[in-house]
Order: C-alpha cells, then structure tokens, then sequence
C-alpha cells in the first residue's frame, strides 16, 4: 500500500479517505474511512463516506463509529445507519491512540497470554521461537504478515471491514506518529520459551510487520544470529551461556544459516570474535 497521508484537519473537517483497493488489498469495494476529528456529528460525517460500510474516526477525541450507508433514492442522498464497531477494530483503534509517547510505542505481546492491550500473539507459530525467526527469512515475512493483521484487528470475516481496518490503523499510526514524533510502531514478541523477537510496523507498509534485524534474544538473553551478521557481525561478540542444551541446539541452527565457524564441543559457555573480518566461535 502507499504511503498514506492525513492533511491538517480543523475541528469537526471531515476528509474522506475513499478507499482504491483495486490492486492494493483485493477487489474494489464499497464504503471508506472518514476522518472527522473533534466531531459534532458522525453520522453526518460518515454519509460523505459513499455507499456501504463506513467507518468514521475522531483521532483527537479518541472515537471511532461505524454506520452502513445506504442510497436514499427519494432524497437522493446516502444515510447512515449506525453498527456496531467490530471489538477486533476498536481495540485496534485504541491502541494506536493511546500511544502518547516513545515508551507506549514498543508493545509487548506473550505467546499464550493476551496483552494488556488487548492484542494476542498471532496464530499459526505455536511450535517457533525466535531462533527459528532469526534463521528464517521466509518466516519473518510470514509472522510480519500474521502481525499485521492481529494489531490491525483484521479477521476471517468480512474482506470490506479488512481493508478498513488496515487503512484505519495507517491513519491512525501516520497520525500519531506525526503528533509524537515516531516513524512506526514496535512490537515485542516474546515465545512460550521465553526468546525475544522484535517487529516493526510502519504506516507507509502496514499489511506486513517488519523483521527488526540484530534484535532477537533467545531465552537467557543471549544474542542470536541473523541477517545482521554481514553488516554488523562485530555486535555479536562477547560471552555466550547456555543453562539448557535445547538453547545451544537453536544457537547452533541459526548460526549454521549463517555460516558461522564454531570450534570445541558444545557446552554451558562460548565466546565470539571478530577475527579476520568474520565473526568466529568456540566453546570453552
């Protein structure tokens, strides 16, 4: 999707964000997205908003409504009838405009235990970890897809309300972004066995998350390897321990897709180098 701007709204301007979906997110559909900041009157707003399902957000009063459009041959006009906001969108919505500052831009979200943002880990990765992440770039981009889409609060339902709650969430991060300076969101994925992988969603690429390269920690806090290491191998020296073989057994697969040489026989501690413009391990 490209990159999507707000323009500066004065109190109760609505501008409708009437959505191009051909070619974007899938066929072209009815019904947008109304941005109508400090609103008098929503559903006024949401009838410049086209046929269909329309959602109309107030980011400075921190609202969000959905209506149903529907043309009014006599008056020949759209009006608005109201519905219910998805719960999935409204904790979506709510989430982007309660971040006030830097600290409340990295989310943390646990395999298995719901958020206190009300966000869940995404589904499908139950038996990954941030080991397999890092080694895989594959994966990444399907967790950055599977992310996306639960922090947008996009379902299995309907594709119309999909779309919106994408471009709602662009807004929102766009709008957000602007007011406190930040380019983006953070999200802290941390796996039933306690590794760490971080994620980065923008409003300019927000149906997928990006994979944030040299971030990713297994368990004990020990760094693990991944596209990283050509750029910036010397960030992984240091001393390496390992309380549980499993830890070494992950280390040692994603050091192995980056043709990391590793000497001695695996054990509780290890060491990096940086020799010879390469990153060299041993066990000791």
């Amino acid at each position: 999707m490209g990159d999507t701007r707000i323009p500066h709204l004065r109190p109760g301007t609505a501008w409708v964000a009437t959505l191009l979906l051909a070619g974007t997110f899938g066929p072209a559909v009815a019904g947008g997205l109304v941005v109508c900041n400090d609103c008098s009157d929503p559903a006024d707003a949401a009838e410049k908003g086209g046929g269909g399902t329309v959602l109309v957000s107030d980011f400075h009063g921190r609202k969000l409504w959905a209506f149903e459009n529907r043309f009014d041959g006599d008056a020949q006009r759209y009006r608005a009838r109201p519905r219910p906001v998805p719960a999935s969108i409204a904790e979506a919505f709510a989430r982007i405009v309660n971040i006030t500052d830097a600290t409340q831009a990295v989310i943390t979200v646990r395999q298995g235990i719901v958020a206190g943002t009300g966000m869940m880990f995404p589904d499908g990765f139950e038996d990954a970890n941030a080991a397999l992440v890092a080694a895989d770039s594959d994966m990444q981009q399907l967790l950055g897809t599977a992310l996306a889409r639960r922090f947008a609060g996009a379902g299995p339902g309907s594709a119309t309300l999909n779309d919106l709650a994408f471009e709602l969430t662009a807004l929102g991060l766009d709008f957000t972004g602007k007011a406190i300076g930040l380019d983006g969101v953070t999200v802290n994925l941390v796996w039933r066995d306690g590794s760490r992988t971080m994620m980065k969603l923008r409003s300019d690429a927000i149906t997928r998350a990006e994979y944030v390269v040299g971030a990713s920690e297994d368990a004990e806090g020990n760094k693990l390897p991944d596209s990283s290491i050509a750029s910036d191998g010397g960030s992984y020296v240091g001393d390496y321990r390992f309380s549980d073989p499993a830890l070494i057994d992950d280390w040692l697969h994603a050091a192995a897709q980056f043709d990391i040489p590793i000497r001695g026989t695996p054990g509780p501690r290890m060491s990096c180098v940086w020799e010879n413009h390469a990153l060299a391990c041993h066990f000791h």
